[in-house]
């Protein structure tokens, strides 16, 4: 499909076509075209009450918010460029009265600068993202929390960054002791762990604009507590641990049944492939030329071509797992692996452009020395992320 975003208040005629789908949000367009064929060139009237145009897409964003006495909110952005700019910084808008705690990546803090008073986040990427190359991270803030109606939660849907969102997943942890009794919407996933912990998960795809407006409305329980009560009562202490027992074992979520033999042979050929490319990768970091003779020895086209196929084999990983949403515990280890493979990715490309750099004459011998010594340090602790993260997906199967 084809998403276009267009600043708020601006007015939007498209003409009608057969074979297109369009969905409207208050400030965007969403294009969907059912037919390969028709995608010829067809005109569009936007009138403007800015010059403002996104050229950013977030591909995927996962949301967690801890509830107490305030809000503890980590918020993860994988972000494409579909502009032809390069850029270094990435600004975005926190709450006014957001409490700011880190920037992170996998491989660490991140450089920015916030301003409390007005929000305002400029993230420092780790390398420069070019247009069409995708990069990710973390925010993770403190935000007060007074919207209690009663035994409800009332929240808004957390937005740092207003572009499209090809996947919103949003989960919700409650207090201990709180137990979840309904919500609208429906959560898609409810979770309780053992220690009572309740996590409601929401998910929205193909989202054109997060709306400030757009809430969730969430009933709870408290939970009674007999602590009071056992100075007096310390006679039936047995019965009331053997009434926790009874009660846990009651409540404990079923065990989910194991994915089909078919998925299960379709996930291990994919970590196969995955740690062939793996190994490759560490390979073609280590073989990097150290000076511009022996530049003539080094296959730029094997090189693009080992990123190619790590690029299809991160959209294979998102692909299964979608096919395993209802297999939470794995889908939530394929989540972290395809982050580490995108991530991995991007440090290949950054490494490859640096040699190029190099032979062009841009950049000096000692830089070039310094600066790929940094990103093979990189592959190797992201290669060895990866090979952990496959194992434990392939000990969820056993």
């Amino acid at each position: 499909y084809m998403a276009a975003h267009f600043p708020e208040g601006s007015k939007v005629e498209l003409p009608e076509r057969p074979g297109f789908n369009y969905t409207a949000a208050m400030d965007g367009i969403f294009m969907e075209a059912k037919d390969i064929d028709l995608l010829t060139p067809m005109s569009v009237s936007v009138r403007f009450k800015n010059d403002y145009f996104s050229t950013l897409f977030v591909e995927r964003a996962e949301v967690t918010v801890s509830i107490g006495n305030q809000k503890e909110i980590s918020f993860y952005l994988k972000i494409t460029n579909h502009g032809k700019s390069s850029m270094n910084e990435i600004k975005l808008l926190l709450p006014k009265n957001a409490t700011l705690l880190n920037v992170k990546d996998s491989l660490g803090t991140l450089s920015y600068s916030y301003t409390q008073e007005n929000g305002v986040l400029k993230v420092k990427t780790r390398w420069e993202v070019k247009g069409g190359e995708k990069v990710s991270f973390t925010v993770e803030y403190l935000e007060p929390y007074t919207q209690e109606l009663g035994n409800t939660f009332v929240l808004s849907y957390p937005s740092l960054l207003d572009v499209a969102y090809g996947e919103y997943i949003l989960k919700v942890i409650l207090p201990p002791g709180y137990e979840f009794k309904e919500s609208s919407p429906e959560p898609e996933e409810f979770v309780k762990d053992q220690s009572g912990t309740t996590t409601l998960t929401y998910i929205s795809r193909s989202v054109a604009s997060l709306q400030p407006k757009s809430t969730i409305s969430i009933n709870y329980i408290v939970g009674m507590s007999f602590v009071q009560y056992l100075p007096y009562l310390w006679i039936v202490t047995v019965g009331v641990l053997l009434t926790t027992v009874i009660t846990y074992k009651l409540s404990r979520k079923p065990k989910m049944p194991a994915p089909s033999e078919e998925l299960k042979e379709t996930l291990k050929t994919l970590t196969s492939d995955v740690l062939g490319i793996i190994r490759t990768c560490e390979k073609l970091a280590s073989s990097i030329p150290l000076d511009k003779k022996s530049l003539s020895k080094w296959s730029r086209s094997v090189y693009e071509s080992e990123l190619v196929s790590m690029k299809r084999d991160a959209d294979r990983i998102g692909a299964l797992r979608k096919r395993l949403g209802g297999f939470p515990e794995i889908t939530s280890k394929l989540s972290s692996l395809e982050v580490h493979i995108t991530e991995l990715l991007g440090i290949m490309t950054a490494l490859g452009r640096t040699v190029e750099d190099f032979r062009l004459g841009r950049i000096g011998k000692a830089a070039y020395e310094r600066i790929t010594k940094e990103y093979t340090k990189d592959v190797s602790t992201f290669a060895s992320r990866i090979m952990d993260t496959i194992r434990d997906v392939e000990a969820s199967l056993k």
